[in-house]
């Protein structure tokens, strides 16, 4: 798998809004992409798509991090209450 941003550029009077390898792009809008390496090769050949510098990816280091949410109170369950 490799990653890479990349940046859509809409063509004149066409949608500023496009989808392609399951990835929404917005014109102008630099978005990270993580896919195989023969789809980043179509996107690096597509005219209206600007591929970043591309690097392998690695799940293990460059997966999104789930953080608990300290904010929210775990529920008590003492304090669930049987309905019968």
């Amino acid at each position: 798998m490799k990653k890479a941003t990349v940046t859509y550029t809409a063509p004149k009077a066409d949608s500023k809004v496009v989808e392609m390898l399951g990835t929404t792009f917005y014109d102008g809008q630099a978005t990270p992409v993580v896919c195989e390496e023969a789809n980043m090769t179509r996107l690096q050949g597509n005219r209206y798509f600007k591929v970043g510098e591309v690097s392998d990816y690695d799940p293990a280091k460059d997966a999104p991090k789930q953080e608990a949410k300290a904010d929210e109170p775990k529920p008590d369950p003492k304090d669930h209450k049987h309905h019968k």
